[in-house]
């Protein structure tokens, strides 16, 4: 049963410093508690009094950062690429280079953005830099054709596509990155085409333990009235908002969010780690829809019902299994990853034959483009597809 009094933490936070850049979720967040499944314990008075001291103290300290944020010149702009692909709203982007080609894969749940972030933190550049041909994968917000797609979908008529637009662009085998779930597609992918020349996986999930927190009394709930509970917020095109997954996100990190906005305030405007820090809120709060059936999929077929693992994820027909992946893969773990933690990602470097593995001292975001990325995971990625080059 889902105790929807947490889901009130982030609406009471973002009423208090809504996004800068698009309209408040706490209203959005009303109908999901109105969605909630038949049985889940609503909040009461009480419950909303204790949740306001709660977060108000979080965010003691913090308010002059919030402000500082929605007042940030900073506005995104990728950086020099040009499309070489598009099917429906998907879109591969060439970054230049005359190296082994690199199909660098961005999670389903955020933009891909965070992997050409500018601001000196682009693992884009950061690949090219290193002598590869790095070309991205743009899911944009599904389309008409892409708000029926299941997980599998996206894998079979965008991945593996894909693949073969590098192939015949490059006139070479690719190497493959994924990030996130991104890592996680990657992997079937790898399975089915056969052919990748290697694969760097980065905080991809692969198992799901239960967990602490909110998460956890997810992943404790009925399956069946999760999947009513999607649906009842989708929107008309059958996607569900972007806001959901901010909520859950924010529910994972809702300690040190009070924290990393003190912090903040503090820091000149101008300077590089004040434009990365708002380079990186924006991200993580003007995420795209996501289609209902990957999303189904991704949070109660994956993290209720540990499907993956179980070997209840097929892809184009195939159950997707680990153990008979063939591709030379490096799987790298975030020690800090909140959003992926190790229990999580571990497991799919121990299942994969021979693979490789990494465990930097770093988070979701941090081994992409914290100021460690370059030495922690982008050189030892380079690094394993030289070996195969």
């Amino acid at each position: 049963m889902l105790d929807w009094s947490h889901v009130r933490i982030i609406a009471i936070m973002n009423t208090i410093a809504p996004h800068r850049l698009a309209p408040p979720v706490a209203a959005w967040l009303e109908q999901m508690i109105m969605a909630a499944p038949k049985g889940a314990r609503l909040p009461d008075a009480g419950d909303l009094a204790g949740l306001s001291a709660r977060v108000m103290q979080d965010m003691a300290g913090a308010q002059a950062g919030m402000a500082a944020w929605r007042a940030h010149a900073y506005r995104h702009n990728y950086g020099p690429r040009r499309k070489v692909w598009s099917a429906g709203t998907t879109r591969i982007y060439d970054y230049g280079g005359s190296g082994v080609p690199v199909l660098v894969v961005p999670s389903l749940i955020n933009s891909a953005e965070i992997l050409d972030l500018g601001v000196g933190a682009s693992f884009m550049a950061a690949l090219r830099g290193h002598g590869f041909w790095p070309l991205l994968l743009d899911w944009q917000a599904p389309g008409a054709d892409e708000s029926r797609f299941s997980t599998g979908d996206y894998v079979t008529k965008r991945l593996l596509p894909a693949l073969s637009v590098v192939r015949q662009h490059s006139g070479q085998n690719p190497a493959l990155v994924g990030h996130c779930v991104g890592g996680t597609l990657a992997v079937a992918a790898a399975q089915l085409d056969g052919n990748i020349r290697a694969l760097a996986t980065l905080g991809a999930p692969w198992v799901f333990p239960r967990r602490d927190g909110p998460v956890g009394t997810l992943q404790g709930a009925d399956p069946a009235g999760l999947v009513a509970m999607l649906r009842a917020l989708a929107a008309p095109d059958n996607t569900l908002p972007g806001a959901f997954f901010q909520t859950l996100f924010a529910l994972l990190t809702r300690s040190r969010t009070g924290q990393r906005f003190a912090r903040f305030a503090d820091l000149p405007p101008d300077s590089p780690e004040a434009t990365r820090f708002v380079a990186v809120q924006d991200w993580l709060n003007t995420g795209p829809p996501v289609a209902i059936g990957a999303a189904s999929q991704m949070l109660v077929d994956w993290h209720v019902q540990n499907q993956i693992v179980n070997g209840g994820w097929q892809v184009g027909g195939t159950p997707i299994d680990a153990t008979t992946l063939a591709t030379p893969t490096l799987c790298i773990c975030g020690r800090f990853d909140s959003v992926t933690p190790l229990e999580s990602a571990r497991p799919l470097g121990q299942l994969i034959p021979d693979a490789q593995a990494l465990t930097p001292d770093a988070g979701h975001i941090s081994m992409l483009i914290g100021p460690q990325a370059t030495n922690q995971t982008i050189a030892p990625i380079a690094k394993f597809f030289l070996d195969f080059a």
